[in-house]
């Protein structure tokens, strides 16, 4: 059985990271999988770019830019502008070599100009069956990645989106939400949620409410990720050895979705904090590690 992951990123990033482990899985199982990415940014016997020229990285690029330069006139504030994706040009993947000869087609987060909407319904159309790993909301909203100002539309058809400008039910996000509602409808989609939250809004949606899905989560590599001796790992990090510590981790501590606001409130709250430091790994800035009332140790981000 010949298995393709497909993913923008081969190491940028937690979904690729995902998707890489997914990959690595297979590879551990006796299941030959290959996958094929936008970004190649480690060499891997197991990972093939679909830009293998110049021309092709232009071509990338150009897609990318398009995509940006279409949302512009609809967005309300740069802030926003990488949390809403159009999916309106991609690459014709259905013509890949390596996914005209796979059994099984698993996707995982192809956004930023790799697949459009329109290069899904292409892919179905093979009638393979595609398993559709999801890591935010996007597959089942009218743009967005994270339903922005806790916005429900997608669970009834998108329109009036916060993150669009005026107020117009037909607003590009219904537009979206019709293309991807006539592209659902295919009996050899499969959807796969990383996490029971997001299989409960998956299950709320009037996308892809019916679609079969399930939860697994992310696969790890639990030979290398496992206890080891506590005193030996405080040792290596320079961490007191007599100390209870409270660990928070984020890729971004200023992404509001993270909840990094809600552990400073927490703090406040509990009387009892004596003997205990904070932990804080990921992307922040020098003034929201002073701001913390516990004594903090500081990780930054970890790549490696």
């Amino acid at each position: 059985m010949k298995v393709v992951i497909v993913s923008t990123y081969s190491h940028n990033g937690g979904a690729s990271v995902a998707a890489l482990r997914t990959l690595e899985a297979y590879l551990e199982n006796g299941i030959d999988a290959t996958m094929l990415v936008y970004y190649k940014e480690k060499e891997h016997p197991n990972i093939v770019s679909f830009v293998e020229s110049k021309w092709g990285e232009r071509k990338r690029f150009l897609r990318f830019v398009y995509e940006r330069l279409f949302f512009l006139p609809h967005e309300i504030s740069k802030d926003i502008r990488f949390f809403f994706s159009l999916a309106n040009t991609g690459e014709k993947l259905d013509q890949h070599n390596l996914i005209q000869q796979a059994d099984i087609i698993h996707l995982h987060w192809f956004n930023k100009g790799l697949l459009s909407i329109k290069g899904l319904r292409d892919l179905l159309t093979l009638k393979k069956p595609v398993v559709w790993t999801l890591h935010d909301m996007w597959a089942f909203t009218g743009g967005c990645h994270y339903n922005y100002q806790s916005c429900r539309h997608f669970e009834k058809t998108c329109g009036n989106c916060p993150m669009i400008k005026g107020d117009n039910k037909n607003d590009i996000s219904n537009k979206i939400w019709k293309e991807k509602n006539s592209v659902y409808q295919s009996e050899n989609l499969f959807v796969v949620t990383v996490s029971n939250w997001l299989g409960k809004e998956l299950e709320k949606s009037s996308l892809m409410k019916n679609v079969a899905h399930t939860c697994l989560p992310n696969t790890i590599d639990s030979n290398f990720y496992l206890p080891k001796n506590k005193d030996e790992v405080r040792q290596k990090l320079g961490l007191p050895l007599n100390k209870k510590f409270i660990l928070f981790v984020a890729m971004n501590t200023s992404d509001e979705r993270k909840g990094f606001s809600y552990l400073k409130e927490m703090l406040d709250l509990i009387s009892d904090l004596k003997n205990t430091e904070l932990i804080v790994i990921g992307k922040a800035t020098e003034e929201t590690i002073a701001n913390l009332p516990l004594p903090t140790h500081y990780l930054g981000l970890i790549k490696d």
